[in-house]
């Protein structure tokens, strides 16, 4: 395989190490750096020489800072477009090739095959992660779904339970619950009993109507069915 002609910027990050434009860039940042701070050091001087005057002294830095950067981009650019022009330009008819010897060139049809297999088995992958990581995004969503959904009847339990505890409410268990319910059935057995008893014994010279009857008849077989 014919190695193709490298453009002047790659050919140049060949010969350097890095690329051309950051030796600039950098070289930009550090004359920026020195101004700035030289330009602080003779502000803060004459503040402190001449107290009075700080705020005109300031007014007066800044202006001829301003005047600097400008200057300094001037010289950049012109410093720049030489070095490009004339330092490090490369001959149009310098033929030059260099080759990445980390790169095998010469691959063979086999080669190219195996490649392909491995670009395909990748894109598989890929593809098996990103169904994987919609499955997990249901899922998720759905958990979050559930969750809402169960947040009324949390905020309902925190509510019973600040009442239990500002109110101290006494929580039976259900053999309890159960003994004190046939408890007050008894008792109102016992109750019924005895009204039947002294309704049915007290003397009376009326005779009860039916409906008087029919009461007395249900309240009996009430209290015959509890025995």
């Amino acid at each position: 395989m014919i190695p193709r002609e490298y453009c002047e910027n790659e050919l140049l990050a060949e010969i350097f190490g890095f690329l051309p434009q950051r030796y600039f860039d950098e070289l930009y940042d550090y004359m920026n750096a020195i101004m700035h701070n030289v330009i602080e050091g003779v502000n803060e001087r004459l503040e402190d020489m001449h107290k009075d005057k700080a705020i005109e002294i300031f007014h007066i830095i800044r202006a001829f800072e301003n005047k600097l950067e400008i200057r300094l981009d001037d010289c950049f650019n012109t410093l720049q477009q030489y070095v490009y022009s004339y330092a490090w330009k490369i001959p149009n008819n310098l033929n030059i090739e260099l080759f990445n010897h980390a790169i095998d060139l010469n691959l063979t049809k086999d080669k190219e095959l195996e490649l392909d297999e491995n670009i395909k088995s990748l894109k598989r992958k890929i593809h098996a992660e990103q169904l994987f990581n919609n499955r997990l995004k249901r899922d998720l969503a759905s958990i979050e779904s559930q969750k809402k959904s169960i947040e009324p009847y949390q905020q309902l339990a925190t509510m019973l339970r600040e009442a239990k505890e500002e109110h101290q409410v006494i929580v039976l268990n259900t053999e309890d619950a159960v003994e004190k319910i046939i408890y007050q059935l008894d008792v109102l057995k016992q109750l019924m009993e005895d009204v039947y008893a002294k309704i049915k014994n007290q003397p009376s010279h009326v005779e009860p109507d039916e409906k008087i009857k029919r009461l007395r008849k249900n309240i009996k077989e009430l209290i015959d069915a509890q025995s």
